[in-house]
């Protein structure tokens, strides 16, 4: 797990992946889900985010449905309301390349550290 500013995704290195989400909205699915990033309950009804996830096609049958190059829609994955926050507020600093299965804390652990060896470089350099 680290940050990164760009991302090199390429969807055939991957057996499954997300793409794109929605905005806050109410978990409205008949039972709770686990939150992709942290692993705690989402009691339907709370403010969540849905990932979008896909896989390629498999098999004949489903690539005259979906095309050649065609992408299968998955269960999506929610994110409760803290970890899609953090989730938001790095991609906004620019942090587009983030696994939502890891702890967005641990993300933002990582972004004070970076912050603050940053803020140690500049005090050395102008000194």
């Amino acid at each position: 797990m680290n940050l990164s500013c760009s991302c090199d995704f390429d969807t055939s290195d991957f057996d499954t992946w997300w793409q794109d989400y929605s905005g806050f909205k109410p978990l409205q699915t008949k039972r709770s889900r686990k939150c992709c990033s942290c692993g705690t309950k989402i009691a339907v009804g709370d403010e969540t985010i849905e990932f979008y996830r896909y896989r390629h096609v498999n098999g004949e049958i489903e690539e005259r449905i979906y095309g050649d190059d065609g992408e299968v829609p998955l269960a999506s994955s929610f994110m409760c309301e803290e970890c899609a926050g953090l989730y938001l507020a790095l991609d906004e600093l620019g942090y587009g390349c983030l696994d939502i299965t890891e702890p967005m804390k641990s993300y933002v652990i990582e972004y004070n550290q970076m912050r603050e060896e940053d803020e140690k470089w500049k005090k050395e350099t102008r000194n």
